[in-house]
């Protein structure tokens, strides 16, 4: 689900970043590499995603239209003024984040 996820986005223009831990050896991180090599897609492993995130929007950069959390209007409203096609993060997907009680609360 992650990986399709992650190439809706990026095949809409969306450049995502995806925030694994990094079980079983780093596998899954390199198949999700190996799956959407060629996208805008990024893979940030790390047991601490905040700290992992966070190194990843200073590196790239990110969009935060207007400071709040409308998606739909990131999609439909090009008044906006963002290039959805740059290289900068515009989504964040965590994988497996809904086991994690502290992100969901």
């Amino acid at each position: 689900m992650v990986e399709f996820i992650a190439f809706w986005f990026a095949n809409s223009g969306i450049s995502p970043l995806i925030l694994t831990r990094g079980y079983a050896g780093g596998d899954e991180a390199d198949m999700l590499r190996r799956h959407l090599i060629g996208t805008s897609a990024k893979i940030a492993v790390g047991a601490n995603r905040a700290a992992t995130a966070a190194c990843f929007l200073e590196r790239y950069g990110y969009v935060d239209p207007h400071g709040g959390t409308c998606f739909e209007r990131l999609c439909v409203d090009q008044k906006v003024g963002i290039d959805l096609n740059s290289d900068k993060i515009v989504a964040a997907i965590l994988d497996d984040g809904m086991q994690h009680l502290s992100l969901v609360a």
